[in-house]
């Protein structure tokens, strides 16, 4: 789906005025940002997928999370 997926600028040096290419490749070992967006684009795929295959199950599990907010909401705070 590529939802997390942007293209990135990067800002020139102070006296370097060459910037990346949309051609440029990133470095071999990629940042903690890109590792993140790499997992949640995986996540959003395998969700996809599953919700593609289930379309019913995930409605009904959506039904029953939704009955126990509310639930919940209506029996407030517990006291101390």
């Amino acid at each position: 789906m590529g939802l997390f997926n942007r293209n990135r600028s990067i800002a020139p040096a102070s006296d370097d005025a060459s910037t990346l290419g949309p051609r440029d490749s990133l470095p071999a070992s990629p940042g903690f940002g890109d590792r993140i967006a790499a997992g949640s684009n995986a996540a959003l795929d395998k969700a996809t997928q599953i919700y593609n295959k289930n379309p019913k199950l995930i409605g009904g599990l959506a039904a029953v999370a939704g009955a126990i907010l509310l639930t919940r909401m209506k029996r407030g705070r517990p006291s101390a």
